[in-house]
């Protein structure tokens, strides 16, 4: 018996008597992997026979095994939604939705949502208020709190298949490269993308022995989104590929934050991440975001370059296709400019404020250096004699013309290290408007971002701390007696723009003013 090729099961299902309850109409949607009918209650939506390596559905077999997942899947999101795996059969050469006969083909029946409440269309007209937005962050974290994770998972495995997906992008992107977009652009995400997962892998084994591997919805767009009366309904997982669902939360949340700065909201993507960190304190997300960003626009990069080799690149839908093509691409190359940019952190404040503790955890925490000014003047004038010990405020080693020297040689090693395109943090009091300009004028010249974290604390708090210092080890020599006179001398920082400058209060637990530093570089940068 000759099988029907899914042209004709396609043509059978635009046909109103296809199926086995009213409908007047039928709507025919076609993507890179699918067809869908939309029947008016319900919706079908048929496999196409393609493998492009990350996904095969060239058997029927497969196609009815991954329908299968589809429904099963896309319940931990929805409810009452993904109602049924319909066969498609075939006899005596009628084609017909779960009739007599042979099954031919598989379709997920779901109930149709009203394109009105999905957010992408509520984006183009009345808006999503921030409360919905809170209330799908919400949703969110839910899910991911429960969603699967294997305890004996292969850490080095896990790694590099981190690094595999992102490659697997890049290789099949590069098949259009010439024509379709400024291929030395994307050469430069792919070198920068490197370079980012290199530099940071300890960051990325620390989130996979920490559970925030998790088993994602991994196409989490505007589209896959509706705001219905029955709540937050999430369709359209990733079916298809346990490796590709298989991700940090972080990047699954990208790919929506990245839907969102495609289609002009950006300032909303910013809320969501931002309700996500505060409900979970999860302060890497803002150092992960943007190479993950990188990695969703690549993504849809590669899979609009796909879809534009079935159309005719004249045609409307075609030029729209193409569009999408350039934009992925500039979003692509945007966020690698955005995380391969040097950042020169300064962390700043009284002396006992804090700041040595909080450029430490924060240099360890990005992997990238740190120095420190009492080090660095120690290093200067260690040959001096008597100038071991606590002294009088101003004088010695602590002279003007010595600290001069000490912030010079601080910027000195700071440049050494922007030059080489790495961030690096600077520790030290940075008292006066004189030598926060001094650090301004560096990243300026260096092309690097800047960012200041001043260090508070109530006054009683830093008396006890300098008073410790009588009795304990410190690089510094700040004593007690030193404090009034660094407190009237100390400049206030209303010279430097508040969109680039923090004031954490160390009194908090470390792990607290991390995650403040850092929902904080999520604003600003």
């Amino acid at each position: 018996m000759k099988i029907p090729h899914l042209t004709h099961i396609v043509q059978a299902m635009q046909q109103t008597d296809f199926y086995p309850h009213a409908v007047t109409s039928v709507t025919h949607l076609e993507t890179h992997i699918s067809h869908v009918f939309l029947t008016g209650p319900y919706a079908y939506k048929v496999k196409k026979h393609v493998d492009f390596g990350f996904l095969d559905f060239s058997t029927l077999e497969k196609r009815g095994k991954y329908c299968r997942s589809e429904v099963n899947l896309n319940r931990r999101l929805s409810k009452n939604i993904y109602l049924a795996v319909e066969k498609i059969t075939y006899d005596d050469g009628l084609i017909s939705l779960s009739g007599r006969g042979r099954t031919i083909e598989y379709a997920v029946k779901m109930v149709q949502l009203r394109d009105a409440r999905a957010m992408s269309q509520l984006l183009e007209g009345s808006g999503v208020p921030p409360q919905a937005v809170e209330a799908l962050a919400r949703r969110l974290v839910r899910f991911y709190e429960t969603a699967f994770i294997n305890s004996g998972i292969d850490v080095a495995e896990l790694l590099a298949a981190t690094w595999m997906n992102c490659e697997d992008n890049f290789r099949r992107v590069q098949e259009f490269s010439g024509t379709l977009f400024d291929e030395k652009k994307i050469q430069m995400v792919r070198k920068a993308s490197r370079t980012f997962f290199d530099e940071n892998k300890r960051l990325f084994q620390e989130r996979i022995e920490q559970g925030f591997i998790r088993d994602c919805h991994g196409d989490l767009r505007t589209e896959h989104i509706y705001f219905t009366e029955d709540g937050i309904q999430i369709i359209d997982c990733i079916e298809f590929s346990e490796r590709l669902r298989r991700l940090d939360i972080v990047s699954d949340l990208a790919f929506l934050i990245m839907d969102l700065d495609y289609r002009g909201f950006s300032a909303m993507g910013f809320q969501l991440l931002k309700t996500y960190m505060d409900l979970t304190r999860d302060a890497d997300a803002a150092v992960l975001l943007n190479f993950y960003k990188c990695y969703r626009a690549i993504v849809r990069l590669k899979v609009s370059c796909l879809r534009l080799q079935e159309l005719d690149p004249k045609s409307d839908t075609g030029k729209l296709v193409l569009k999408d093509i350039q934009t992925y691409a500039g979003l692509a190359h945007h966020y690698a400019v955005l995380f391969s940019r040097p950042r020169l952190w300064v962390v700043c404040g009284m002396p006992a404020s804090g700041k040595s503790t909080v450029a430490g955890a924060l240099a360890m925490k990005r992997g990238i250096q740190v120095f420190h000014s009492d080090v660095i003047r120690k290093a200067l004038f260690r040959k001096i004699p008597g100038n071991e010990g606590a002294m009088p405020y101003g004088e010695g080693i602590y002279s003007e013309q010595a600290t001069s020297l000490t912030y010079q040689q601080l910027l000195v090693v700071a440049k050494e290290a922007l030059q080489q395109g790495s961030s690096v943090v600077i520790d030290a009091t940075f008292q006066t408007r004189q030598r926060r300009l001094a650090a301004c004028c560096l990243a300026r010249e260096m092309s690097a971002s800047i960012l200041f974290v001043e260090c508070q604390a109530p006054d009683s708090l830093i008396r006890k701390r300098l008073l410790q210092r009588e009795t304990e080890s410190s690089v510094s020599d700040a004593r007690l007696f030193h404090f009034q006179a660094f407190k009237e001398r100390f400049e206030p920082m209303d010279d430097i723009d508040q969109a680039i400058h923090i004031s954490i209060d160390t009194s908090k637990p470390l792990k607290e003013c991390l995650f403040d530093i850092f929902r904080f570089e999520l604003i600003a940068f």
